[in-house]
């Protein structure tokens, strides 16, 4: 078996980068909140890359549902705990990286270990959690380091960047203590993805927040890692071009658009409240629906293509 030599696995990355940036990024350390479906590719990209510390930590294990989008998950790794299992992926690729997993959900307990060092953050928690987004945004906050999200939406990727400095989550999200589920998740995903530019590719009635399930996509996954990688080498290297909220970027793969604004009250602007309402009536009008009437069509998805009504 060929002995590990770090030089060499990542040689190819130079002419791209200089070998003290190669060297900066063995260095450095990455926390990644979440090993689902983009946290386990963002965990890869930055192993790929070289980067030589990590900091992973999620508390749920693989099941059959999760292999449409989460690298983890293959019939090996059914039963077990995702984080434990993408120790294991980065250190195939790198045996000499220097790793902590913690095999349970991040909490008030822990997560001041989780982030203790960490050159990065970056949240890859699943996007109905908002009480532990709130958490690692106040954390992250507090110890002036870098957050970077991205959310798979439809085939378009998401990206939102807080910076020390910059507008603090919860105001940018209009978050309040004792909101309920809906209105807290609303309030994210319209802060993550103003445009709205997947609007015509996720059907509503295929979502439901307090079972926490909703579509997912590969191609909109690696699209958020590839994302999520390069703005997390312009800030592990200190390279030109940063930027954070309150401006924002959204991708998409399907109408091959980009997007790029900026939301200077977060989701407390005019137009974004009758965004928020208008999303919001029209999810508790289909999920009523659906509860009414089991198993007619209303609890049957449309073609993804097809503009759902809850799109238009």
């Amino acid at each position: 078996m060929e002995r590990f030599d770090y030089d060499q696995a990542f040689e190819r990355n130079l002419g791209v980068l200089r070998p003290e940036q190669q060297a900066r990024l063995q260095r450095s350390s990455v926390a990644i909140a979440g090993m689902g479906g983009v946290g386990g590719i963002y965990a890869q990209a930055f192993a790929r890359m070289g980067v030589g510390g990590f900091r992973i930590a999620d508390g749920d294990t693989f099941e059959l549902v999760n292999f449409n989008h989460q690298v983890g998950g293959t019939m090996q790794s059914i039963g077990r705990n995702k984080a434990l299992t993408m120790q294991e992926h980065i250190r195939a690729i790198n045996p000499q990286a220097r790793i902590s997993a913690w095999d349970r959900h991040l909490d008030e307990d822990n997560i001041v270990a989780f982030l203790d060092g960490a050159d990065l953050v970056i949240d890859a928690i699943e996007i109905f959690a908002v009480d532990a987004h709130r958490m690692l945004f106040r954390e992250a906050r507090r110890r002036n380091q870098t957050v970077i999200m991205a959310a798979p939406l439809g085939f378009s990727a998401a990206v939102v960047v807080f910076a020390p400095g910059g507008p603090e989550p919860e105001r940018y999200f209009g978050w309040k203590d004792g909101q309920c589920e809906v209105e807290q998740v609303a309030r994210f995903a319209m802060g993550l993805a103003p445009a709205h530019m997947h609007r015509n590719q996720c059907d509503l009635r295929t979502i439901d927040i307090e079972a926490r399930v909703g579509p997912s996509n590969f191609s909109a996954c690696l699209l958020c890692a590839g994302i999520v990688a390069m703005e997390g080498a312009r800030r592990l290297l200190d390279l030109p071009g940063q930027w954070s909220a309150p401006q924002y970027l959204q991708l998409d793969l399907f109408t091959l658009r980009l997007k790029q604004g900026r939301l200077p009250r977060g989701c407390n602007g005019l137009l974004q409240r009758v965004k928020r309402w208008l999303l919001i009536r029209q999810y508790r009008r289909l999920q009523a629906e659906r509860q009414a009437r089991p198993g007619s069509s209303a609890n049957r998805p449309a073609p993804v293509f097809a503009p759902a009504e809850a799109a238009e």
